[in-house]
């Protein structure tokens, strides 16, 4: 199995969800998860990013400069994917847990249907960091052997 593709289908699968959702979530929340998604994204972009040709985008490079300095991106495959997306992933899961807990307590039916949406995206996006850490696990495995 490709545990990074695994990965990236898994965060855009969160995303999607979670953009579905926008619509019905209480106005103070919607701006916490429109940038909860645009996060999501730009991690599928960083995951993506080692196993291709392609630039990384203007949003990726200040994200991750801000996280790792200006050299972040310049970083080996690993070294992105452990200080970057996997630290990344952590956060935004922890972030999808604020917002949902509040829906999952509601007494309002529909609320409490989000609530349960959002915690199976926030499994997703816990899935997709368990597989960017194995993936980092093989990756260290082969360079103690080498």
């Amino acid at each position: 199995m490709n545990r990074l593709k695994y990965a990236n289908d898994l965060v855009r699968n969160a995303a999607s969800l979670l953009t579905s959702l926008s619509a019905d979530v209480e106005d103070m929340h919607y701006g916490a998860l429109m940038g909860t998604i645009q996060q999501l994204e730009l991690l599928q972009e960083a995951i993506n990013l080692k196993a291709t040709a392609l630039t990384a985008s203007e949003a990726l490079q200040i994200d991750v400069a801000s996280m790792l300095g200006e050299s972040g991106l310049s970083e080996d495959a690993a070294t992105l994917l452990d200080d970057y997306v996997s630290v990344r992933l952590s956060s935004i899961e922890a972030a999808v847990l604020s917002i949902q807990s509040r829906y999952l307590e509601s007494d309002d039916k529909p609320l409490t249907m989000i609530g349960r949406s959002m915690f199976e995206a926030r499994r997703w996006i816990s899935a997709a960091t368990h597989a960017v850490n194995a993936e980092l696990e093989v990756k260290l495995a082969v360079r103690l052997v080498a």
